[in-house]
């Protein structure tokens, strides 16, 4: 039975699950040989031979595939890279690294003839990646968004569910959702690079990922979460692109109100969604998009991939490097805090709004980009 050797970099939760899922598939088995981690005298679960030095499984001669899910920018492009050169397979979780240097990494595992996966960098064990590549973009694409980031979900899921932010984050951290800092989730910053990843997969177009409008989470007050629940509403963590009749990609990133009447109503805790619009008709994905055991299962499919074809992506069409997004436009749900106030915008009910023109800001009024 043939075996594959496998090299990690990164033995946190997402490296340790990739242990527990090893198994042998279609003849052939699969050996992780050594991890990479920063500090040798941690306690794990799980017994493998450990280094601190990543050359130790970057220059090995006798490993086929490197496993790279430490997270982090520089350097684990510069092991990305190396892993190419040296003619090894690399599968990467790492959405930062595939959204700002996607187009170039993709560029050196056509160059070298090596195999370079990240299907784990979107939305955890979905299979979104292979979805785009080889079924949903034979029809051309109009938009694509949905729920990227499950710790988001999972804080506002909570405070829908009466925790306050702080509380839902400490659950989080808990859990193994969100890191010990969790301001990439807040900000909006972990979905945007996602969004960049699946716009250039949908698109074929790089956008600029800092140029993305970006709205963070709040500890919205409890007023708020019993008007939206009152008129048939939730708030959702969404990523949103859309490509118009000219080729132009708008894009943001921000809670917004969700209907009953769509899918994401019902996505709670650190589940994702994928939402996707083309001349074929509408789609939605859904699975876990948070913790060890829901990326590794993406991990292990790139693997096995990596086993049967040389590129995931082949040919790879890079397009433009750097795309900056136009403002988005559509309608906006004002909630008050006070159910009497008067709000601009079509009234839904008590403390609730609905306008096309973005109101300015003001104490106790809370608005959201409104998804029916």
């Amino acid at each position: 039975m043939p075996s594959v050797r496998i090299g990690l970099i990164g033995f946190g939760t997402v490296g340790q699950a990739i242990v527990a899922l090893n198994r042998p598939w279609r003849g052939v088995t699969f050996e992780i040989v050594r991890a990479v981690v920063r500090d040798l005298d941690r306690p794990r679960p799980v017994h493998l031979p450990l280094t601190t030095n990543p050359q130790d499984v970057l220059d090995d001669p006798t490993l086929d595939i490197i496993v790279e899910v430490a997270g982090g920018l520089d350097k684990p492009k510069e092991w990305i890279a190396r892993a190419l050169a040296n003619g090894k397979a690399v599968v990467t979780a790492n959405k930062e690294v595939m959204a700002r240097h996607g187009a170039d990494l993709l560029q050196q595992s056509q160059e070298w003839d090596t195999y370079l996966g990240f299907e784990a960098s979107v939305a955890g064990g979905i299979p979104v990646v292979e979805s785009l590549e080889h079924h949903l973009t034979t029809a051309p694409i109009q938009a694509i968004g949905g729920v990227l980031n499950g710790t988001s979900n999972f804080l506002l899921s909570s405070q829908q569910q009466g925790a306050n932010l702080e509380r839902a984050i400490r659950e989080a951290q808990a859990l193994g959702y969100a890191e010990a800092n969790p301001a990439s989730d807040l900000s909006g910053a972990d979905a945007a690079r996602k969004l960049t990843i699946l716009c250039w997969l949908a698109f074929g177009v790089w956008l600029d990922v800092e140029a993305i409008p970006r709205t963070a989470i709040q500890d919205y007050p409890p007023a708020i979460w019993a008007r939206l629940q009152e008129a048939g509403f939730t708030i959702r963590p969404w990523a949103d692109a859309t490509l118009d009749a000219h080729g132009a990609v708008s894009a943001f990133v921000a809670p917004i109100a969700v209907s009953r009447a769509h899918p994401a109503f019902n996505l709670v805790g650190p589940q994702n969604g994928v939402w996707v619009r083309s001349h074929a008709g509408t789609f939605w994905l859904q699975g876990p998009g948070a913790g060890g055991l829901a990326t590794a299962t993406s991990i292990w499919s790139d693997i096995r991939r990596s086993q049967v074809v040389r590129h995931p992506l082949a040919p790879v069409d890079i397009g433009p490097r750097v795309g900056r997004p136009t403002p988005p436009t559509h309608p906006y749900l004002v909630v008050a805090v006070d159910p009497d106030r008067a709000i601009p915008g079509e009234r839904l009910g008590p403390g609730l709004s609905r306008t096309n023109e973005l109101p300015a800001p003001q104490d106790g009024l809370w608005l959201f980009p409104l998804l029916a």
